[in-house]
């Protein structure tokens, strides 16, 4: 990581109006580190949803639109939100399903300066975690314009000075207006785009049979897979969580279809889940698919990809196809961060596979420090240098902002450092792991794996050690 200490110079950043795209826990973090160097006098934050917490804003209304089958690249419009269906209700459909609860325990999953809630589950339900980030929000409240969509973000002169030009558009009186800054901070997630990858014959399967092919953004419950036969396509977290509810009321097994053999402890899956190979070919005649071992299942009557989402940036119409032509990644990025061409464009939590809220604080300190020249960025071949080592690094695109551990304690730890060698004595200083937290995050999985086996009962479970965790140094002094 290359940043310092710096005295004023040209190069400077001359940064006094900054604006923040979303409002969901990146946003927040964004505006509380930005706001919380106390450097500059006017922060904005634009968000689409009528309530801070992004995508933790539950709809129980999943409106499935017009589903693209395959759906390869990102959308170039922005998201259209439907008919909300109560007062509570904005139109956009959240990825979170009614019995969801995090795979973080929330003592790792917190933002340093607020702990979730006495009494919480270790693994909060999504409920739980939508009121935390709402009352989080309250401090911020006058900073946020909510149903406020950013329609198009540009850079223009304006005498001898370059800003960002905002069009916004308020989704409830359909007012536009234009607004300009300094800086951007684009923090609009990346769990809303859906990825379906492009297989044989799923163009027409889709076309014939417009209501088997879904993907996990659409789940709510189980009980809508009553005595069907149910595939779903990838095995990740939330592969893993829909798979085991689903198997609940479908008809068994539900086959997981999946690239690598799984890692799991067979007991983990159960005898309602049948493990299965890719999928290699949609076979429209038979409502069926063909598995890369050769097994075809006939009579599909539910394909649920869990197969992730596309980075999208509609608004960035002049950036869209530099920075991420197909979706997969972000291009032209230093630390995952900074958009080299323009620094005064940042993006906040694109790395995958993280505990996010502790990163974003961690990205956002960091480009509140550079913003007020307390910290001072590489020359530009340096920060080309270190993203052409990234990719020739990363076995494939789509794994360029995967941030496995240890690479976020790292990461969030050489942020620490440096925002916290930079801070002037008022400024925010973001979070530390330190080996205790890294030993938790390493096992999280497993600990995870442990709470899941409780069924309904895990809500119960308020610490890590009443499922047998405990840091071996506290287990020596016991």
């Amino acid at each position: 990581m290359c940043a310092d200490v710096v005295e004023n110079g040209d190069d400077d950043f001359k940064i006094d109006r900054i604006a923040i795209i979303g409002a969901g826990a990146a946003g927040l973090a964004a505006a509380t580190y930005i706001s919380g160097e106390q450097q500059f006098s006017h922060i904005e934050v634009f968000e689409q949803r009528s309530s801070a917490g992004g995508t933790w804003n539950y709809s129980s209304a999943k409106r499935v639109p017009g589903l693209a089958v395959p759906k390869t690249t990102p959308d170039h419009n922005n998201e259209t939100p439907s008919q909300p269906t109560s007062v509570d209700d904005d139109g956009f459909v959240s990825p979170l399903y009614r019995d969801l609860d995090t795979n973080i325990p929330h003592n790792l999953m917190n933002f340093s300066n607020k702990p979730f809630p006495e009494g919480s589950s270790l693994f909060p339900s999504r409920d739980v975690v939508t009121e935390y980030l709402h009352q989080y929000a309250e401090s911020l409240k006058h900073m946020i314009h909510y149903n406020t969509q950013v329609r198009k973000i540009t850079k223009i002169n304006m005498g001898e000075k370059e800003f960002w030009n905002l069009d916004t558009e308020n989704l409830k009186s359909h007012e536009t207006g234009t607004s300009f800054f300094d800086a951007v901070v684009i923090a609009n997630g990346h769990y809303s785009d859906v990825h379906i990858p492009d297989i044989t014959g799923i163009k027409e399967f889709h076309q014939r049979y417009p209501e088997i092919i879904s993907h996990s953004k659409y789940y709510e419950k189980p009980e809508n897979f009553e005595d069907k036969k149910v595939i779903v396509v990838g095995f990740s977290a939330s592969g893993l969580d829909i798979s085991m509810q689903i198997a609940q009321s479908c008809r068994h097994p539900v086959l997981v279809s999946e690239k690598t053999p799984s890692l799991l402890d067979p007991s983990e899956t159960g005898p309602n889940l049948r493990m299965m190979p890719t999928i290699e070919e949609f076979l429209v005649d038979k409502r069926a698919v063909r598995f890369s071992n050769g097994h075809v299942e006939t009579d599909v009557d539910s394909v649920i990809f869990c197969t992730g989402y596309l980075y999208s940036f509609p608004f960035l119409e002049s950036l869209r196809q530099s920075l991420t032509p197909d979706g997969s990644y972000v291009r032209h990025l230093y630390q995952h961060l900074f958009f080299i061409d323009d620094p005064t464009l940042a993006f906040v939590a694109l790395p995958k596979r993280i505990v996010p809220f502790p990163v974003s604080e961690s990205q956002s300190a960091y480009i509140a420090r550079v913003w007020a020249n307390r910290a001072k960025l590489p020359a530009n071949p340096v920060m080309r240098e270190w993203e052409a080592s990234l990719v020739a690094s990363c076995p494939e695109p789509s794994s360029l902002h995967d941030m496995k551990y240890p690479k976020d304690a790292d990461y969030i730890n050489k942020l620490h450092e440096i925002c916290k060698a930079t801070a002037n004595g008022v400024n925010l200083i973001p979070p530390r792991w330190d080996e205790e937290a890294c030993y938790y995050r390493e096992h999280m999985a497993q600990i995870k794996s442990i709470s899941r086996k409780l069924g309904h009962s895990r809500r119960l479970v308020k610490s890590l050690s009443e499922l047998g965790f405990e840091y071996p140094v506290n287990q020596s002094k016991a």
